[in-house]
Parts: structure tokens; sequence; C-alpha cells
């Protein structure tokens, strides 16, 4: 944890992790099971908290920054950038769909949406219900009961497309001591639909001041036909609503499902940060790049196989 004081108030915070190989590297605390990241700073304390952060690591005999996930606003690799002593690379972004909760109401956020997209979603509300559907929010009385059902169809929507990549037994074992602790405080929404006893859809959601932001979540295929996903969304929208929240995150990626429900998007950026002489620590960034680039043009099949390969690797090592 690297911090900055102005006087006698933080000013700035970086929290990393430490791994090794080749070239050891910082990373941002969660990368890779989340983003959103980054370093925290007050206005105007942003490139000094960079430095900083710069002069620590580079004290500790660690030539590598990686920010994962970050937002571009406030544009931090740009900030690492500024350094002399050190140079950065882009390597990926990525969307990330928010809802702006304003002035206005739920219904009228509803009311803005397509004709076709609130035809939709009352329709398959009201064929959940026929089939007896209920729709809640985890409780301090079903916290393991839950997490354990959401790990499942989290795990089961993603068997047949080379596994996971962000649930292994220690994240879930970490999720499972994160919902005891967030859950009874309102910092972590667990959403489930239940039908005759079974949930057939979970999606978690972490909260911070007047954010929410959706994490992961599953729901069982044969259910798909009714988009139990999208009603879970719908609930937990609504509820933040209710509760005041003013932003309404749908998490990283722009994909059509989430751009059903927002026209507004935050931009995260994937950047390295190197200190200059170490050429040890280009070569590793080049070498990941070529493997990424090389990845993309293998069939999906022979891509699933891969994936399934190496998260059945992770797994006997967890």
């Amino acid at each position: 944890m690297i911090t900055v004081m102005d006087e006698d108030r933080l000013a700035g915070i970086g929290p990393f992790f430490v791994t090794g190989g080749r070239v050891s590297r910082a990373r941002l605390l969660a990368a890779p099971v989340s983003n959103q990241l980054g370093p925290l700073a007050l206005p105007a304390f942003e490139r000094q908290t960079a430095a900083t952060i710069s002069a620590v690591l580079s004290s500790q005999g660690i030539p590598r920054l990686t920010l994962e996930g970050v937002k571009a606003a406030p544009p931090w690799g740009p900030i690492f950038g500024r350094s002399l002593s050190h140079r950065v690379h882009k390597h990926w972004w990525m969307q990330a769909p928010i809802i702006t909760l304003g002035e206005g109401t739920f219904d009228d956020w509803f009311a803005s949406r397509s004709a076709n997209f609130r035809q939709q979603m009352r329709r398959d509300r009201r064929k959940l219900e026929k089939a007896g559907a209920s729709v809640r929010m985890t409780t301090e009385d079903s916290i393991e009961s839950d997490v354990r059902s959401f790990s499942k169809l989290h795990r089961a929507r993603w068997a047949t497309r080379g596994g996971s990549a962000t649930l292994s037994s220690t994240v879930e074992a970490m999720v499972l001591s994160a919902a005891r602790r967030l859950i009874p405080v309102g910092a972590m929404r667990l959403w489930n639909i239940d039908v005759a006893g079974d949930t057939i859809s979970s999606h978690m959601f972490l909260t911070a001041g007047d954010v929410a932001s959706y994490w992961l979540g599953g729901f069982d295929d044969g259910w798909s036909e009714m988009r139990p996903g999208m009603q879970a969304l719908m609930a937990a929208l609504e509820h933040s609503w209710s509760v005041g929240d003013k932003i309404f995150d749908l998490g990283s990626g722009d994909d059509p499902y989430k751009l059903r429900f927002t026209d507004e998007h935050d931009t995260l950026e994937w950047w390295d940060v190197l200190e200059l002489g170490r050429p040890g620590a280009w070569g590793v960034v080049l070498a990941e790049r070529a493997k990424r680039s090389a990845s993309r043009h293998l069939p999906e099949p022979t891509r699933k196989r891969v994936r399934a390969f190496l998260r059945s690797t992770r797994s006997r090592t967890d």
C-alpha cells in the first residue's frame, strides 16, 4: 500500500500486490478478477501520486507496473508516462456501460427505453411469474447457500466455453468470505430468481458511496427464453433507484444485452508502466503482446480447448 500525504491528510493511495517471474511486476489489488481499478488521488495530486508509486516500486526493484481495467479519467497511463524515467504502453481498452440515475424515477427511465425493450421485459416477467418465479435479494440468513448457487450458475454458463475466466476455488472462497462481511452492511447485493425452491439466476453487485457495480452472474440455460439475467438486472436497477444510488454500473464489456439498458459508458484501459534501463521488462511485454495476438487468430474451438486446459491447470494449483 503506497500512500501520499499532504501534511496530515491522505492525498493518494495505490494498493498493489507483486508477482514474480522473469520480471517482477506490481498489479492492482483485485486484478484480474475484477477491473475498474486504479490508484486513488485527490484532485491535483494525481501526478504526485504516480511519481511516488513509481519511485517506491523502483526502490524495491520492481521495474513493471500493470494497470488493468483503469478508467480513462483520470488518465493514469499518460500521468505515469510523464515521468522521464518510465515508458508506458497501452495494449487494450474496453467500454463499460453505465446508467446515470438522475432526478427522475425508475419508471421514467423505463419509459425512455425502446418500445420493444419495454414489451419484452414485461412479457418475460409475466412468464416467469406464471412459472412461479420470485425475485429476491440475499439476506444474512441465506448467504452461504446463495453464494454456492451463484458460483454454480456462473460456472455452468461458461462450462462449454473453456470455463470461467474469473471464478476459481480460491476466488470462490474469497467471495464467500467477503459476502459474510459485505452483505449485512449493504456493500454487496446478490440478486436471485427462484423457481420451486431452486435458484435459476444469480447476479452479484458491489456498492461504494452512491455507485452500484455489477460484477458477475449466471443463470440456468433452461430458462434462457425468459431472460432471467436481464430480469435480475432490472430488479437490481429498480432497487438502486429506490435507495438513492447515482450510478448503476453494468460492468466491463459492451455486450448487446447491456447496451439495451443504456447509451452511456465509461472507457477502461490496460497499461504497462516500465522503468527505463530495464530492457528485460519490455521484452516480456512484447512476448505477451505477441501471444495475445496469436491467440486471437486461433479458431474458436481451439481457443476453447486451450482455455479449458489452462483453467484445469489453474484449479489443480489453487
